[in-house]
């Protein structure tokens, strides 16, 4: 009796923070998950990665790569916004790096909302990955929930002219809130 085994690529795992992730609006960028890994049991590099935020609002939602949080001399995959779609905050990581490289990427990202509108104040983050094989990831996400400052009022200045003892009406003044 001979036995025959083949090898199978397993596909790397994405393990986030527990809990959810919250956010007070217009405050600094806050990271979308500093203490995430990857693991992956047959391989020790990853070749790509897409991190995203679902709804994404384009007027007042910022997904960044803050590059200043990483080494200067640590090599990096190269990091691209996709814009392909406004509902969707998304960047897509690509090149053969370590493990621990992407682990220290994807803790890079960050998350900030600058309002005044928010038009929803839930989120989904996702992370997902592929080692160099191209064996995926499934999607590993968290909820980030925004909570919105209560804005004060705004009142628009308007210049009116009359002569004098000559009645005006103002009937375009505005107040916004």
């Amino acid at each position: 009796v001979s036995v025959r085994v083949e090898a199978v690529n397993d596909p790397p795992v994405v393990q986030l923070s527990s809990g959810e992730l919250t956010y007070l609006e217009r405050k600094p960028a806050r990271s979308l998950d500093g203490g995430m890994t990857i693991t992956d049991v047959d391989g020790a590099n990853m070749k790509s990665a897409r991190v995203t935020i679902e709804p994404f609002d384009d007027d007042s939602d910022v997904l960044l790569f803050d590059r200043s949080a990483l080494p200067d001399d640590l090599p990096l995959p190269s990091v691209s916004k996709d814009a392909t779609n406004a509902t969707v905050g998304a960047f897509d990581i690509a090149g053969v790096h370590p493990i621990s490289t992407y682990i220290d990427v994807l803790r890079s990202f960050k998350f900030k909302n600058d309002g005044p509108a928010i038009h929803s104040t839930r989120r989904i983050v996702s992370f997902v990955v592929t080692d160099e094989d191209g064996a995926v990831s499934s999607a590993s996400s968290r909820i980030l929930n925004i909570l919105e400052q209560n804005d004060p009022p705004v009142a628009n200045d308007i210049k009116l002219t009359t002569r004098e003892d000559i009645a005006i009406e103002a009937s375009s003044l505005q107040a916004v809130d």
